[in-house]
């Protein structure tokens, strides 16, 4: 069973911006970092319990390519992507808050310019 997945505001602003730096970097690589996202977003989709719990109610899964994590919510029959944030993959570790995490992990270019 396939879910219906909201994306709050935050969350695709997260998204616009790690976008620009892409592009910033390689003409088209901001497409590919969008369409990763999406297919993320179409597997929480399809087996929304499928990652661990991090914090509270929110669980998290990593973009193949590109050093993001995609935090979301179940809330009744919807996903909610609550953040999309700068996430080292070799970086598994539990934040004490997703709010902590998200001022921890703030958006910069250096960050979103390393090779995926």
């Amino acid at each position: 069973m396939s879910y219906e997945v909201g994306v709050r505001r935050a969350a695709a602003g997260d998204v616009d911006d790690a976008a620009v730096c892409y592009e910033m970097q390689r003409i088209g690589l901001s497409g590919e970092f969008i369409d990763e996202v999406e297919q993320a977003l179409e597997k929480i989709a399809g087996d929304r319990a499928k990652y661990r719990v991090l914090y509270r109610d929110t669980r998290r899964t990593i973009l193949q390519r590109f050093p993001f994590g995609v935090f979301y919510r179940v809330e009744q029959q919807v996903i909610v992507v609550v953040a999309v944030m700068y996430s080292s993959h070799a970086q598994q570790s539990r934040p004490t808050s997703l709010e902590d995490s998200r001022l921890g992990s703030s958006l910069t270019c250096n960050k979103c310019l390393t090779k995926p």
